[in-house]
């Protein structure tokens, strides 16, 4: 297992690690099996994605579309933008996806995190998945766009430009959770099937935001 800088080993006992290092020195790339002066088998290999990012190597396996991000303070910085979109270049179908998010500005506009999402393009609504996200008018949302939005869900929350919210979204099956600060308590809970898979990323619409600390750990 291979999380943020901490590497783990397994033999058999999968509960207990034989070996565990902290290396930071790659973060991203591609994985295989290697042999030296012997023959081996193989069978059901499975990588099963877990990512931590708090930004220290820049922008390493995101993929920028509409707006602009820079990561180069150790942190993601969204300009303010009409709309914005950066993605992660791993799939999750179910998972615990999380990280702190402060607002730029206050006003209409809103940021917060798309998931399970494909067709990623350019314009506020161009792409196949989920949001949720919140805005300085007391807001947090929920829903899903294919071209156009739709939304599913709102809970009224007291939310302030320059303040850092911690977001936590919960997806699995048709269950979709979303928790701002109470990690113990939803504020939304919502079932919808549209979509069951695709990437996870960051969403700014008329306003900028900070992110850092992103976790994902599939389920």
């Amino acid at each position: 297992m291979a999380l943020a800088d901490e590497i783990s080993v397994f033999v058999d006992d999968l509960g207990t690690p034989k070996l565990t290092v902290t290396d930071g020195t790659y973060r991203s790339g591609v994985n295989g099996v290697r042999v030296y002066d012997t023959g081996a088998s193989f069978d059901n290999v499975e990588i099963i994605p877990n990512i931590y990012d708090n930004f220290e190597r820049n922008m390493i396996g995101w993929t920028k579309y509409d707006g602009s991000f820079d990561a180069r303070s150790k942190q993601l910085i969204a300009s303010d933008a009409f709309s914005g979109k950066a993605t992660l270049d791993s799939t999750f179908a179910d998972f615990i996806f999380e990280g702190d998010i402060t607002l730029s500005k206050a006003g209409i506009g809103n940021a917060g995190f798309i998931f399970r999402a494909s067709n990623v393009g350019n314009g506020p609504d161009a792409y196949n998945g989920y949001y949720t996200g919140i805005e300085t008018g007391g807001i947090l949302t929920l829903g899903r766009a294919n071209g156009s939005w739709k939304e599913l869900a709102r809970f009224k929350l007291d939310i302030r430009a320059g303040q850092k919210y911690h977001m936590k979204i919960q997806a699995a099956g048709d269950v979709i959770k979303v928790y701002v600060d109470d990690i113990g308590t939803p504020k939304i809970v919502f079932k919808d099937a549209t979509y069951g898979r695709g990437v996870v990323g960051l969403r700014v619409y008329q306003t900028g935001a900070i992110v850092d600390n992103v976790r994902v750990q599939n389920m």
